[in-house]
């Protein structure tokens, strides 16, 4: 929660990795959808993808899926909202997915491309 002197208050944490996980994660990356209504972030160790829903109330996990790789560094939201790049560090891919704009969730796998080591992306 944003408070006066634009500081942040925490407000809910929540634990994307389950208790029972045997690798060592850690989220790495956080975007906003373009209209605000879903999170999403990826979670290094356990190559995750995890899209929440924010438009109502706390944040709500709505799904959770692999990240298609190993050592996800790094990704981002197209423009239009409509695909979600990710760079997977260790598979040294670039792959790219759908995302369905009215549920917030990541439909398939579009493309992939070949990367050396991916740390960052970035739209021209």
């Amino acid at each position: 929660e944003l408070q006066p002197d634009n500081s942040w208050k925490l407000k809910k944490q929540l634990s994307i990795v389950a208790k029972s996980a045997t690798v060592d994660s850690a989220t790495a990356a956080i975007r906003i959808s373009i209209n605000n209504h879903f999170l999403y972030t990826s979670t290094r160790g356990s190559n995750l993808l995890t899209v929440f829903s924010i438009s109502d109330g706390p944040p709500t996990c709505i799904q959770q899926i692999s990240s298609a790789g190993d050592h996800p560094r790094d990704f981002l939201l197209s423009p239009n909202g409509d695909y979600l790049l990710v760079v997977n560090r260790s598979s040294n891919e670039l792959i790219s997915m759908h995302i369905n704009s009215s549920t917030g969730l990541i439909e398939n796998i579009v493309a992939r491309r070949p990367i050396f080591e991916g740390v960052g992306i970035a739209l021209k």
